[in-house]
């Protein structure tokens, strides 16, 4: 995800809470936007624009909708997961043959 668009996203949602009666009327709809956006995200089982945002971070899947159903705020991806482990047996396997290979 590009830098400055995670800056300008933390930028508004930070300003957009604290003073929307203070900001110009473009960077409020801007915020009026992203929280439609983020509510029917939630609501459709989907990440936040936060969310992903934090998800990058840490590397998980984080979902407010996770909170709300009881679970942990961010999970292990198992796609990315299994991705991983399937990399990782990748790379055992061609020292595997060449063992057998030298062995053999």
């Amino acid at each position: 995800m590009n830098l400055r668009l995670i800056c300008l996203s933390i930028f508004v949602t930070m300003l957009g809470g604290c003073a929307a009666g203070l900001l110009p009327v473009p960077l409020q709809i801007i915020g009026a936007a992203k929280t439609t956006y983020d509510v029917g995200a939630t609501i459709a089982d989907e990440q936040t624009t936060s969310d992903h945002i934090i998800s990058e971070i840490v590397e998980k899947e984080c979902k407010t909708r996770n909170i709300l159903d009881g679970d942990k705020y961010c999970k292990i991806n198992p796609d990315k997961a299994m991705k991983e482990y399937i990399e990782e047996l990748k790379q055992k396997q061609p020292l595997e043959e060449e063992k057998d290979r030298i062995n053999g």
